[in-house]
């Protein structure tokens, strides 16, 4: 291939990956399980993917610890 196809080609590449990433709207997906950051937990890392549901909705992407962080049934007891 000529030099120029390369850099066109390797310029819409670098072009593509910046407007995805920082496009509005568009998330990446989850890999691990999309918990309520607010009453479950995580003992992975925990960020935003396309889990939906409002701000409190995370991908927790390695698996949860199972244990509660709060529970409503049982703060203030």
């Amino acid at each position: 291939m000529s030099l120029r196809l390369v850099t066109s080609l390797l310029l819409l590449t670098i072009i593509h990956v910046v407007l995805i990433s920082h496009a509005p709207g568009v998330e990446a997906f989850c890999l691990g399980d999309c918990i309520d950051i607010y009453s479950q937990g995580c003992s992975g890392f925990v960020g935003r993917g396309a889990c939906g549901g409002g701000s409190n909705i995370q991908c927790c992407y390695l698996p949860r610890s199972g244990i509660n962080k709060r529970n409503s049934l049982t703060i203030g007891h």
